[in-house]
């Protein structure tokens, strides 16, 4: 069976493919593509394939930019950084969708659906899907709106925190608010995916499960043996670790 992987990082790329082959010896990877560009091109000029591993978010532009270029009618497992984009991955060809750095087990259990779905799933309902994925983003992405303020605790009572003063999230059994000007509050949600969700997410990065951080916080970063830190502008955080497979990402995020 042909498979293409659409992958920007190349190390994510190579352990996929690592992943693919020994869960699934008798498939072929045919591509591994790392922009929209390279794979508008290499689906024009090739026969499809059966099955796509694709990123949402490429270096020259988001995946989904690529099906308004190329009629495409074969199932689709996003994997990505960005679980933001969950719901509208899972919607699309009904396969998958994996968060990076991805894990072993569910990459089988997402080939293993795909494989179940494979004769029951035909070309023009995949091409619905994608039609409709699109038509949703394009109605959704003006009507788009993040939280412009958070609730905290603050003397028995709450206050409410402008996004604009919140230098980063802190999860530590509980989730704290750390304000620019030093202050730390108890926020008032129960998990740092919600609080991710309510972010825009061209403001503040997802660095790793205990922290999320505004961009304007962010002071300087520090390769390390692990991959990369974060050195925030408040003296109160130590250096906030990214592990080596979301370093490029973070890179281009902070170059937008």
């Amino acid at each position: 069976m042909r498979v293409i992987i659409i992958e920007d990082e190349a190390l994510i790329a190579k352990d996929l493919q690592k992943n693919i082959a020994r869960l699934q010896p008798t498939w072929e990877i045919v591509a591994v593509l790392d922009s929209v560009q390279k794979s508008v091109a290499w689906l024009r000029q090739n026969e499809a394939p059966a099955l796509a591993f694709m990123d949402i978010q490429l270096a020259d532009g988001a995946s989904f930019e690529i099906f308004e270029r190329v009629d495409i009618s074969f199932p689709v497992i996003f994997a990505t950084a960005y679980d933001q984009y969950a719901v509208r991955a899972f919607q699309v060809n009904s396969i998958g969708y994996l968060l990076k750095p991805v894990d072993e087990a569910d990459l089988a259990q997402a080939i293993e659906k795909f494989q179940k779905l494979q004769t029951a799933l035909p070309t023009q309902d995949v091409q619905a899907q994608l039609q409709n994925l699109l038509k949703d983003l394009r109605q959704d992405s003006p009507a788009v709106k993040y939280k412009e303020r958070f609730l905290v605790n603050f003397k028995g009572g709450l206050v409410p925190i402008p996004v604009e003063e919140i230098a980063c999230f802190e999860k530590d059994e509980i989730i704290f608010l750390h304000t620019f000007e030093g202050k730390k509050y108890v926020c008032d949600l129960p998990t740092m995916d919600e609080v991710e969700h309510l972010l825009n997410p061209a403001l503040f990065y997802r660095a790793n499960r205990q922290f999320i951080v505004s961009i304007e916080a962010i002071e300087a970063l520090k390769p390390t043996y692990k991959g990369i830190a974060i050195k925030l502008k408040l003296s109160a955080i130590p250096e906030i670790e990214v592990s080596r497979e979301k370093v490029t990402h973070l890179k281009q995020w902070l170059n937008h």
